[in-house]
């Protein structure tokens, strides 16, 4: 994957694309940092959400690191099961922007 940064993409946006469109991920940085990446329309965009939203929930609880007794698991009680929902129509509604 390249990594240029928002001036450089400003400047070579025509080839960027190019770059994209030809399968190539390209992650963007401003004043250093990742800020976003580019990936290429490859039909399966529900899938790649759907691997962001794991990667997020599996960094949110290891940040949180709860015992189990500590965990609700049912709906409503704020626990894993409506972490997991909240996630899950996040995804859904970024496909539906995306498609829209």
């Amino acid at each position: 994957m390249r990594t240029i940064s928002s001036r450089e993409m400003q400047k070579n946006f025509g080839s960027v694309v190019d770059r994209v469109a030809a399968g190539e991920r390209v992650r963007i940085t401003r004043h250093g940092r990742p800020a976003f990446l580019l990936i290429p329309d490859t039909g399966d965009g529900e899938d790649i959400l759907r691997e962001l939203a794991a990667r997020k929930l599996a960094h949110m609880l290891q940040q949180a690191q709860p015992t189990p007794a500590e965990l609700p698991v049912h709906a409503g009680q704020g626990g894993l099961a409506d972490g997991l929902d909240a996630l899950s129509n996040q995804a859904l509604y970024a496909v539906a922007e995306h498609d829209a």
